[in-house]
């Protein structure tokens, strides 16, 4: 009985496998030739298939990964394989004989992607052929007015900055738009961190400027407010840069399934070399890069250029540099990083966080596959 219901298994995943549409492509018909020529037969009570964690969310620089299962349900698969990995047809990588179940391959190039495990410790070898996975050129996720064009949607176009345990760290290709990190205008000095506003902490250097000759400062409770009223620090979010990312960004550049996609991510935020206190890690779907990951991940400076697309142009003023915030404070609580767009460069000393002439690169995580 088993071995008839693993035959009908076997039967239906090449039907399914093979007969795919009436008109084939030159590779969709290399590899029917590749499943036709294999033997799907059962050996020692053992029936396998290979399957595939993307199917059409593939991206260049993003792993694809095959494992081989068993088509009944809760038997291990074990033997020896040997794994190929082919792009439209042609064979992109060869693999040596392992009794691991797994293969990974990054795509450096758009197209259909497949692979092939040819089983090697039975008489005769036997193939499983994996369905087809599409790769893109790059990440389309969300929409961002971008050409200044409202009769447009314009999707958003993402780099991958590095891949970790299943999951992805993307940031926006280009500047989305230009402004300040955070801005309560009528207060002149705008002390801040990621998390938010800290005008209202009790330091003696925290306070608002000389009024009539005299040093006024800020107590936790009486934070000046837009409206003339006092509150508190968390009452400035909507002033801040992280309040974009959250609260606006996130909630309408994306539909709710591609909210699935993105993860919520604590963000650790370090003194800076200067000592400056950044402030408590965050959670955060999405956030600009910290100088940490930032040389982590893109240590020269031609991997962090950037420019601005129509919209984000059309809000920087003229002569001004190209410029994109980091999450990190500058040389001081009042100051951000950022990196120039055209060179690269990382500036540690940061701008005025209040100054709209610095730009946004959204980065999140997301998981990858699917």
């Amino acid at each position: 009985m088993k071995k008839s219901i693993i035959s009908l298994l076997l039967a239906a995943a090449m039907i399914t496998a093979v007969f795919t549409g009436f008109a084939e492509t030159d590779h969709q018909k290399k590899r029917s030739d590749i499943m036709l020529s294999s033997a799907y037969v059962d050996i020692d009570s053992r029936a396998y298939m290979i399957t595939c964690d993307t199917k059409s969310n593939g991206y260049i620089g993003i792993p694809i990964t095959w494992t081989i299962d068993s088509l009944v349900p809760g038997e291990n698969v074990y033997g020896t394989f040997i794994f190929d990995v082919y792009r439209d047809g042609e064979i992109v990588y060869q693999g040596e004989e392992t009794q691991d179940i797994t293969v990974s391959h990054i795509p450096d190039r758009e197209g259909t992607y497949y692979a092939v495990a040819h089983q090697t410790d039975v008489e005769g070898g036997i193939m499983y052929v994996s369905g087809e996975a599409d790769v893109q050129p790059s990440i389309v996720i969300g929409t961002f007015e971008q050409d200044r064009k409202e009769e447009t949607i314009d999707p958003i176009e993402w780099q991958v900055v590095t891949v970790k345990d299943g999951r992805a760290l993307i940031i926006s290709k280009y500047i989305l738009k230009c402004d300040s990190y955070f801005d309560p205008s009528w207060i002149k000095y705008k002390y801040c961190n990621w998390e938010g506003s800290i005008i209202g902490t009790t330091e003696d250097t925290n306070y608002l400027g000389n009024v009539n000759g005299r040093r006024v400062n800020v107590a936790p409770d009486k934070v000046p407010l837009r409206d003339g009223s006092k509150g508190t620090d968390a009452d400035l979010f909507p002033e801040h840069c992280r309040y974009w990312c959250s609260e606006i960004f996130y909630k309408d550049a994306f539909t709710e399934e591609e909210k699935e996609r993105i993860l919520l991510t604590v963000n650790t935020n370090p003194d800076n070399p200067q000592g400056v206190d950044c402030g408590p890690d965050t959670e955060d779907y999405v956030f600009f890069l910290s100088y940490e990951e930032i040389l982590e991940y893109w240590p020269e400076n031609e991997m962090r250029k950037s420019s601005l697309t129509p919209q984000a142009r059309s809000e920087l003023p003229d002569r001004k540099p190209i410029r994109y915030w980091l999450r990190t404070n500058g040389e001081y609580r009042c100051n951000a990083m950022h990196v120039r767009g055209d060179n690269g460069a990382i500036s540690t000393y940061g701008d005025d966080v209040g100054h709209a002439t610095v730009g946004y690169r959204p980065a999140m995580w997301i998981t990858i596959g699917g």
